[in-house]
């Protein structure tokens, strides 16, 4: 499941199906056989009505998407699956989001917000999902004594390689002040490495967020490069305060 229905009512545009999967696969592609439906039918344990359960605040309650007595069978099979949906990412949310809308429009509210796509709203509020580190090694530059071929340049880029997602974002955050990509990507940012002077043995790497800036100690091995590393992207807000 993906942001689009999201971004699509915020753009006013309803959400779909298409929503939910995010190809151009359609539900006549999920359910084409007799048999695919006989095997859903023993999977809801029978006959299935047009109604669903839902829980609110731990309570178990029936939506109706129909009349009560109406049987879901291969032959509104697709307009059972159309209420479904229009349920799940619409009504059921629909006070939450307008309340969320509300506040965003507050924000965001003007003629120029009616020319984008929600892809491409998502894009900007959001940035771009890709976390092409590649790139952002291009584009890095080093300076005050650094080049990139320093190993203590190397150790980073291969300790940075190495992190998963989550750590790479807290890097970001740490490194610019901001977790998320622009919306060109990485190679739209030209990170600036600068040795930090001081003791490289006791030192943490810090940063000028503003300029993308990254002040790195000349760390005497790899793994001390990699534990102080960490530590700063951990405990670079909130004085380590949880």
């Amino acid at each position: 499941v993906s942001t689009q229905s999201t971004w699509e009512a915020v753009v006013s545009t309803q959400s779909t199906w298409e929503a939910v999967v995010s190809t151009q696969s359609t539900w006549e592609a999920v359910v084409s056989t007799q048999s695919t439906w006989a095997a859903l039918r023993v999977t809801y344990g029978g006959a299935v009505r047009y109604a669903i359960e839902t829980k609110k605040r731990g309570d178990k309650r029936k939506v109706v998407l129909g009349s009560r007595n109406v049987t879901v069978t291969c032959e509104n099979v697709q307009e059972f699956v159309d209420r479904y949906i229009d349920w799940t990412l619409n009504q059921s949310i629909e006070k939450q989001f307008n309340e969320f809308k509300k506040g965003f429009e507050l924000v965001c509210h003007g003629p120029a917000l009616d020319l984008f796509r929600w892809g491409e709203l998502e894009l900007l509020v959001c940035g771009s999902p890709e976390f092409d580190f590649e790139a952002l090694e291009k584009a890095s530059r080093c300076q005050d004594g650094f080049t990139k071929e320093s190993p203590v340049i190397q150790w980073m880029w291969e300790v940075l390689h190495s992190l998963d997602e989550t750590h790479k974002r807290k890097f970001l955050e740490f490194a610019t002040g901001s977790d998320r990509v622009p919306i060109r990507g990485l190679g739209a940012l030209t990170l600036v490495i600068t040795k930090a002077g001081g003791d490289s043995k006791t030192q943490l790497p810090t940063s000028h967020t503003c300029f993308n800036h990254l002040l790195l100690p000349e760390y005497a091995t790899k793994e001390l490069l990699r534990e102080r590393l960490l530590k700063a992207m951990e405990f670079c807000k909130g004085f380590g305060l949880k």
